[in-house]
């Protein structure tokens, strides 16, 4: 799936395409800034501003995306290199938005000081496969916890190839809390970030564990 870099949050949650085949960048675009926002915040814009809050990113991360230039297409795991920096040169340009067309479930919840109109104080998203109740190809970012989105590859390999349960979810959730690197700042301390991303995930499987049920 290819989409452009001036596709808005708006046209996100307007084309059933993205829920179908990328539900968590659904779920991202549902909670990012307010309507009159949405209408004219760009996905490209979003990737470009490079913030570790990007609240598309994470979604993006775990889908695998990649990120076409006028000059290149990279992973987009490799195109963040600090707060507010990409490897983009001067004369180059984000045009479109890759996204592996994958039968797989993907979720995203931010915290944030308010339900609008705020920016994430900690975020995660997940994908995973689920195969006669196992997760398979499993996938968690956490953003505006560490100077970059995050891949939380310890949680990532401990959910591989195990069944749900609570005591799982409750482990996961440990793991990913020691994953996160936050600050303290004016916006949130850094203790407090570590266990909303425990809890965020753990919220995340909870949810899920009920289909299972």
């Amino acid at each position: 799936m290819e989409i452009g870099a001036l596709v808005t949050f708006s046209d996100v949650i307007e084309n059933p395409v993205f829920k179908k085949y990328a539900n968590a960048l659904y779920e991202s675009a549902l909670v990012m800034g307010s309507p009159q926002i949405r209408n004219r915040a760009t996905l490209g814009g979003n990737i470009a501003n490079a913030s570790p809050s990007g609240d598309s990113i994470p979604p993006l991360f775990v889908l695998k995306a990649k990120i076409k230039t006028n000059l290149r297409t990279v992973d987009i795991d490799r195109f963040f290199t600090g707060p507010k920096k990409t490897i983009l040169k001067e004369n180059e340009l984000i045009t479109r938005i890759i996204i592996p067309k994958e039968q797989k479930e993907s979720y995203f919840m931010k915290v944030g000081p308010r339900k609008a109109l705020a920016i994430s104080k900690v975020s995660v998203a997940m994908a995973f496969k689920m195969q006669k109740g196992v997760l398979k190809d499993v996938r968690v970012a956490l953003g505006a916890v560490g100077p970059t989105v995050l891949r939380a590859k310890k949680t990532e390999d401990f959910l591989e190839g195990k069944h749900l349960s609570d005591r799982i979810i409750k482990k996961a959730g440990e793991i990913v809390s020691s994953e996160a690197m936050p600050i303290d700042d004016f916006r949130s301390l850094a203790v407090y970030r570590r266990k909303v991303a425990g809890s965020i995930l753990e919220k995340i499987l909870e949810g899920r564990l009920k289909w299972v049920r």
